[in-house]
């Protein structure tokens, strides 16, 4: 790529162009300092979450498991139950605090920073590009490669930080030096294969959102692939075929397999070589797939701020939905032997009662899991409402104010799917973890218990929908503390009880004032608080919508 820069002949002192050669890779250190300052919190709140969680397992493992005997029962209650390997992984040792880390949190972690991964890397380039922000960019000494390089250098740089992190944290628990560094190395190359991932296909599309639905779909499919494959004696070749089954098949404190990080290595570097190239084959601003031509006139349901709200909100809603179903049934699947996998564990029985309550093991159980479902899918009722400040930054929200649209009526239409996401989705979580343990139970009226319970998660979830209104119309430029906030309330739901944090911080989410059913008596007062908190945040990010400058 070249740049013109004008100066002035120094015989003439009339101006003259001078034509300045810039390398692919011009530019790069500037850029990967404007990343860091961008994410100088987005990267340390993923870091946080996921080795806190890995760190907190592995701590707590004695105090859960005291006794050899309560360690040597895992291996023939958890380890061998086809819905757990299915959720979890193989569990190759869960005689120590290692080897149950590795097959309890292992896999969930390798996805986690797998999608930290390759929204980092989509980010920092379709993103950028789509917003035109990467155009001024390139009016500078940028050369053509570097706004990717920079990308991935600090997304690989980000995983290399977290797996440091990780290994070093698990060494002062007194684990293996050897099994503490593959775990760690394990996690760091599926973050590659994944930056990897995105990188090509953020050439594919010439919109940020298709390309991060194309990268989670892979990531969705290794998931798929790995359970598949661990779950079925017959094919366990599938778990070969998923960069997150190669994390769990280096065996981190069973024995590692030390050639099996070569898997993520190399097929980390050729998808990150092919993104290059392919980015090289584009036009600046397109993608490999051109765009299809829209009809000529647009639909009569797009004449109005809720229906465009409703066609640009209709894909996510669906890719949810379908999502949450799935891992509601794996879920509701497991609950039929429960009572098996915590047989002879007084321990572990003590702290499912401890976060989910409940009359029985069973209800206990789902009183437990749900809230994590619940937290899990709060993240699209933030999403919807954080499309209204996403459409206001790229100035799409003026364009549409410029006609007889009002401010009010552009907030409700996208507010209305933020409220109303937390019904369905719940919703659909109840029924299809209620029917699957109801078909393994061969008793229709569990079904209605588990909907019940999950539907009681509702207006705690509106909080987090009122605390992102509060934020979009009051201080839209901090309006990501919103996900601060997810996080901090999904960590004190699950650590918490686990670190044995006083009650009346755990009190703090909203997910641990609502009662536990099922199993638990029906409360209405504390429901009717949070939905009172809920109605009043999201009123004040009302007001302040309706009196601040758009922009």
């Amino acid at each position: 790529m070249s740049t013109l820069t004008t100066t002035r002949d120094t015989a003439t002192g009339e101006p003259a162009t001078v034509v300045a050669s810039a390398g692919t890779l011009t530019g790069l250190w500037p850029l990967t300092r404007l990343a860091l300052r961008r994410d100088r919190i987005w990267w340390p709140a993923w870091i946080v979450l996921i080795s806190l969680q890995v760190l907190a397992i592995a701590g707590a493992y004695e105090s859960i498991f005291p006794t050899q005997q309560s360690r040597l029962i895992l291996g023939s209650t958890m380890g061998n139950n086809t819905s757990l390997r299915a959720m979890y992984g193989p569990a190759f040792d869960l005689t120590s605090a290692g080897g149950f880390t590795a097959w309890r949190i292992g896999g969930f972690a390798a996805a986690f920073v797998a999608l930290m991964s390759l929204l980092a890397v989509i980010r920092h380039t379709r993103a950028e590009e789509e917003a035109g922000r990467l155009e001024l960019l390139r009016s500078a000494v940028v050369g053509r490669h570097a706004p990717l390089a920079a990308a991935l250098l600090v997304t690989v740089g980000a995983n290399v930080v977290l797996a440091a992190i990780i290994i070093v944290g698990l060494i002062s628990e007194n684990v293996p030096v050897a099994g503490a560094v593959a775990l760690g190395v394990g996690f760091l190359g599926c973050g590659v294969v994944f930056a990897g991932v995105s990188a090509v296909t953020a050439q594919i599309s010439e919109n940020a959102r298709p390309a991060r639905g194309m990268a989670a779909a892979v990531l969705g499919v290794a998931y798929l692939l790995r359970a598949v494959g661990d779950s079925t004696q017959s094919a366990t070749w599938m778990s070969w075929l998923s960069p997150i089954g190669w994390a769990q098949q280096v065996r981190p404190f069973a024995g590692e397999r030390w050639w099996a990080l070569a898997l993520p290595l190399v097929v980390g570097v050729a998808l990150i070589a092919l993104g290059v190239f392919l980015e090289g084959r584009r036009d600046f601003g397109a993608g490999l797939r051109q765009s299809p031509l829209g009809p000529e006139r647009a639909a009569s349901g797009l004449s109005t701020a809720a229906g465009l709200a409703w066609r640009l909100q209709r894909g996510s809603l669906l890719a949810w939905t379908i999502g949450v179903a799935i891992f509601a049934g794996a879920i509701g699947s497991v609950a039929n032997g429960v009572l098996d996998i915590f047989k002879g564990n007084p321990q572990l029985e003590q702290i499912l009662r401890q976060i989910g309550g409940g009359q029985s093991l069973i209800d206990a159980f789902f009183a437990a899991v749900l809230p994590v479902m619940a937290t899990v899918a709060t993240i699209h009722s933030m999403q919807a409402m954080m499309r209204l400040r996403s459409e206001e930054t790229e100035t799409r929200a003026e364009q549409v104010l410029g006609t007889a649209v009002t401010r009010t009526r552009l907030l409700v239409s996208h507010l209305v799917h933020a409220v109303a996401s937390p019904l369905i989705l719940m919703t659909t979580v109840g029924l299809s973890a209620g029917g699957a343990y109801a078909a393994s139970a061969h008793d229709v009226s569990k079904v209605w218990a588990v909907l019940g319970g999950a539907l009681v998660l509702v207006p705690a979830m509106w909080v987090l929908t009122g605390v992102t209104m509060a934020l979009i119309g009051t201080a839209p430029e901090r309006s990501v503390l919103a996900w601060g906030a997810l996080i901090t309330f999904g960590v004190l739901g699950q650590l918490g009880p686990i670190l044995k944090l006083p009650e009346k911080v755990l009190r703090i989410s909203p997910f641990a004032n609502v009662p536990q059913l099922p199993g638990a008596q029906l409360e209405i007062l504390p429901l009717l608080a949070l939905t009172s908190i809920a109605l009043l945040l999201t009123a004040l990010g009302i007001n302040g919508f309706r009196r601040r400058d758009i922009g």
